[in-house]
């Protein structure tokens, strides 16, 4: 095989074109980089870094017994709860470990279980999420599409609210959709093999859950696990969720595939709590969905140089900032 005919194969060509030339395509090895290439112990220090910052903001925050510290640790895992469910992200499209079977086992054990999720219940709603996006047979955009608090741009006040009260008790409500969701509740109903797959996985995750908690009783961290690990899970993770959601979907003019999504920016405090693992790249992920979250940077970078994406792809500079081309500037009326 010729070299040419070698580089012509290894053609990288984004899933959508809409708002792009019909040949767009980038190369798969570019700056001695495969964009494609999977390298699990990237994935796997990113995933062992979540679970010490959670194991160390537990023990310092419990050993001082102040609630100002209490709460910054409270927000703080949540954070890192958001990160492992960016990775169990990156688990339903295959990109933790090449072996599939591995690949769900460790998100599984690791990431998705401890959030109340399964791998391959998310993958299939998130699937349909990329293939029919913000359309009617998007389970995402299905769900939220009519729902008064998505109906943005909207005013500061409202906006403020619907975000924070995910932190009041509304968002155990929003969780329990989520998961309902996820576990395909308010899907069709599955076929007698999904039925199957889906009741064995209920019971690995009972079993799973019934081990935890045994641990945490028997270790007497109870109050431990409600405080540093529920609390977050049901009255901080909503309101961050929330706050990602309308950065990735909403607000937008979707006039092609460019707007459909929006890449969004920040300081590294912000995106460490509200978009860690690069999820800010959300528009090229749905360009470029096989490419690995550690190669999302690169990627935008080589998107940049190309003036159909430079100008119409839709990015914010800022998340909650009210300058000029903040995502604020989007969800907020009079900022518009």
């Amino acid at each position: 095989m010729s070299k040419h005919n070698h580089t012509k194969k290894h053609r990288l060509r984004p899933v959508c074109v809409h708002g792009l030339p019909k040949d767009f395509a980038l190369g798969v090895d570019t700056g001695q980089i495969n964009l494609l290439a999977l390298k699990p112990m990237k994935t796997l220090l990113a995933l062992l870094f979540d679970w010490l910052i959670i194991g160390l903001v537990i023990w310092f925050a419990s050993r001082l017994e102040d609630w100002i510290v209490t709460s910054f640790a409270v927000v703080i895992i949540a954070g890192r709860q958001q990160a492992l469910g960016i990775l169990v992200h990156e688990a339903a499209h295959y990109r933790v470990y090449p072996s599939k079977r591995i690949n769900d086992v460790i998100s599984n054990c690791f990431m998705a279980f401890p959030l109340l999720l399964t791998t391959s219940s998310y993958r299939k709603s998130h699937m349909a999420h990329h293939l029919y996006l913000n359309t009617d047979r998007d389970p995402d955009w299905f769900r939220k599409k009519d729902r008064a608090e998505w109906k943005v741009p909207t005013s500061r006040g409202r906006l403020f609210w619907i975000i924070l009260r995910e932190g009041l008790g509304f968002g155990v409500w929003t969780i329990g959709k989520i998961l309902m969701n996820y576990t395909g509740k308010e899907q069709k109903t599955p076929g007698p093999a999904d039925s199957e797959s889906r009741d064995r996985f209920r019971l690995v995750q009972l079993i799973y859950w019934v081990a935890i908690l045994s641990l945490v009783f028997l270790l007497h961290g109870g109050m431990l696990f409600l405080t540093y690990w529920v609390v977050p899970l049901l009255f901080v993770l909503p309101v961050i969720l929330k706050v990602r959601s309308l950065a990735e979907h909403f607000g937008l003019e979707r006039q092609s595939d460019l707007d459909h999504s929006r890449n969004y920016f920040d300081n590294i405090v912000w995106l460490f709590l509200l978009a860690p693992h690069n999820a800010n790249y959300h528009l090229d992920h749905h360009l470029f969905p096989m490419v690995p979250f550690y190669n999302l940077p690169k990627l935008h970078r080589i998107l940049a140089q190309h003036t159909s994406y430079a100008d119409g792809a839709h990015s914010n500079a800022s998340m909650l900032s009210f300058r000029a081309r903040s995502l604020l500037a989007d969800l907020i009326e009079d900022e518009r």
